[in-house]
C-alpha cells in the first residue's frame, strides 16, 4: 500500500468578527494572537464590490471603519498568503 505525506502544513487562523450588526467598525480578532495580512473587500447583496481596503490583524487585532448605508453586506477576507478566505455577512446600522 502507497502512504502520502503531507509535504507542508498550512496554518489558517480561526477569525471572529464583532460587533455584527455594526455601526461602521468592525473588528476581527483572530484566536492565535498573531499577525496577519488580509485584503478586506466588501460587496453588496447583488455582487457589486462596494469597499477594498488592506487590513493588517496584529497580536491578534484588526479593524475595519467602514463608511455605508444600512443594509447588509458580505465581507471577504482574503489572506495575503493566498491560502485562505473567510467570507461573512455583515450588517451595518446606523
Amino acid at each position: 500500500t502507497a502512504s502520502v505525506n503531507p509535504v507542508q502544513s498550512v496554518q489558517k487562523s480561526a477569525l471572529s468578527i464583532y460587533p455584527n450588526p455594526s455601526t461602521g467598525i468592525i473588528y476581527v480578532s483572530a484566536n492565535d494572537g498573531g499577525n496577519h495580512n488580509y485584503n478586506a473587500e466588501v460587496y453588496d447583496l447583488s455582487g457589486k464590490l462596494i469597499y477594498k481596503q488592506n487590513l493588517s490583524v496584529e497580536s491578534g487585532m484588526g479593524k475595519l471603519r467602514l463608511n455605508l448605508d444600512n443594509g447588509a453586506y458580505m465581507l471577504y477576507l482574503n489572506s495575503n498568503e493566498g491560502n485562505e478566505t473567510k467570507v461573512y455577512k455583515i450588517m451595518i446600522a446606523n
